[in-house]
């Protein structure tokens, strides 16, 4: 599936909210084929321009059956959120069985809270941690780490000892006194490096932390010196002394003992999002990129009960930890958590063979190139289907069975719904993880792996690649076919058999 890049932007005047019907059909049509932003950095997904929410709404019209499912299930989803309402930018709210009884109160315009400090209130026997990605200039001092290093491969966070050696290896011990600024360049700046580290740091026990207001940009406008490269300190041990109540876990999120806010693009939030989520995107936490005060975040704090904890997600942790790193600093116990988590944890893929068109072309077969075709289908009657229970997890992929529908749902249960989703490859999950994958695993006639093909997207659900047996002796191999998407993985196992005759 073909996806090209573009760029939205649109204007808001403070009480007028226009947009062209003709554009917004468009720009649902473009998503729903794919067609969506790239991000050049894995850890985050693609950002998106503010528009007016409202208008978005209106310009959908009244609730009807559509040409396209996809377009009114899309619809659909969004308007049946019970706490849909929260997230338009008017802060209006219909529904009123779930306003808090009380709402955050505003102290002023303090910058302080021990979680940020200014560049000329940085002291000497700080350490100071710049975790920027692709930064051309560092504090006079500073050391480095990249945010992205605080995450494995499938940007999961590291385990405890792997990030207390990472620390320790920077010079940076569990007693310091650490200031962390830094950002994505790629990803087009911004403190979400900074406040994913700051809750790093946090999450390992770092006692004495904060985040520097402003950054580099800020530092360097009030004279302060800079160096082309970053500073180096001997090594230490880091003792970590964790802090797992600032990590959310799936059953903690589906506790109802918080409340949970989605920090994704409202765009982002209609396609996917975890039931009952709330959405105030990462960038309503933010003023010219520093992080607004608790006066300027009042009409965010509105939409939320201030006596009841609250969870940050978003596709990984970064963009997610703006909004933590804001409401903790409010007064707010708030908890990080992953949308990849949700999806990852005991899901499953509602998709089987379609086993009149898998095959293996010539078989049987003298030693040679020999062709396999592995097609998929949504799972049918012959796979028994579950009921779906209130908390299990969905994640529908529009359109055919591998690249547009393919449903997750948690706890092992399939379902034949074709609801809303995210395309493949899209800005709903991490680039590298919710990617269809396809692979045949050819095993000898004694049972060990003998050759292992990637199959690629030959049309629609129809996958292929050629396996080279040249070498292979003869007798009956069997092949399995393995598929993975955002992360869950599916095996079929004993999908076919290639009989490889002898040599001529």
């Amino acid at each position: 599936m073909s996806k090209f890049e573009f760029t939205i932007t649109t204007k808001m005047a403070r009480k007028t909210y226009s947009l062209a019907i003709v554009g917004v059909l468009a720009l649902l049509a473009l998503v729903a084929l794919g067609i969506t932003a790239s991000a050049d950095c894995p850890m985050c997904a693609p950002d998106y321009e503010t528009y007016p929410h409202e208008g978005f709404l209106k310009s959908l019209g009244p609730e009807e059956e559509q040409t396209d499912p996809i377009l009114y299930t899309a619809k659909k989803a969004r308007m049946e959120n019970p706490l849909f309402n929260k997230n338009l930018t008017t802060g209006e709210d219909n529904n009123t069985d779930s306003t808090p009884s009380a709402t955050p109160v505003a102290t002023g315009n303090a910058r302080d809270n021990n979680m940020l400090v200014s560049p000329t209130n940085v002291a000497r026997s700080d350490v100071v941690l710049d975790v920027s990605e692709g930064a051309e200039a560092y504090i006079d001092g500073a050391v480095h780490i990249t945010y992205s290093e605080f995450m494995d491969q499938d940007n999961h966070l590291k385990p405890v000892s792997e990030l207390a050696a990472l620390l320790g290896s920077a010079g940076i011990a569990q007693t310091d006194s650490v200031v962390v600024y830094g950002e994505c360049a790629p990803c087009g700046g911004g403190p979400a490096a900074a406040t994913y580290a700051y809750w790093v740091l946090s999450y390992m026990g770092q006692d004495r932390v904060k985040m520097l207001d402003g950054g580099l940009a800020e530092w360097q406008a009030a004279g302060l010196k800079v160096q082309s490269a970053p500073s180096a300190r001997s090594p230490v041990q880091y003792v970590p002394l964790l802090r797992p109540d600032l990590l959310a876990t799936k059953e903690y999120v589906t506790s109802n003992a918080a409340q949970v806010v989605d920090a994704r693009s409202f765009q982002e939030f209609g396609v996917n999002a975890i039931p009952g989520a709330m959405n105030l995107p990462y960038d309503q936490f933010l003023d010219n990129g520093k992080v607004k005060d608790q006066a300027a975040l009042q009409q965010v704090l509105e939409k939320l009960d201030p006596n009841k904890p609250v969870v940050v997600y978003a596709v990984t942790g970064t963009k997610a930890s703006v909004g933590w790193f804001a409401l903790t600093m409010a007064g707010l116990d708030a908890r990080l958590y992953t949308l990849e988590d949700w999806f990852r944890t005991d899901s499953t893929l509602n998709i089987q063979l379609n086993q009149s068109l898998t095959g293996a072309q010539p078989n049987p077969s003298a030693p040679g190139l020999i062709n396999i075709t592995a097609a998929f289908e949504e799972a049918g009657e012959e796979t028994p289907a579950q009921p779906v229970e209130e908390n299990d997890t969905q994640l529908s992929v529009m359109g055919c069975a591998t690249c547009e529908p393919i449903t997750l749902l948690a706890g092992g249960s399939l379902g034949k719904d074709k609801n809303t989703g995210v395309q493949l490859g899209s800005s709903g999950m991490a680039a590298t993880a919710a990617t269809f994958q396809c692979q045949a695993r050819i095993r000898g006639p004694d049972g060990a792996e003998a050759a292992t093909v990637a199959l690629s997207q030959a049309q629609e659900d129809v996958y292929t690649g050629t396996w080279d047996a040249s070498a292979a002796a003869p007798g009956i191999y069997s092949v399995d076919i393995l598929t993975s998407f955002a992360g869950v993985s599916k095996d079929f196992e004993n999908a076919l058999t290639i009989e490889i005759l002898p040599a001529a």
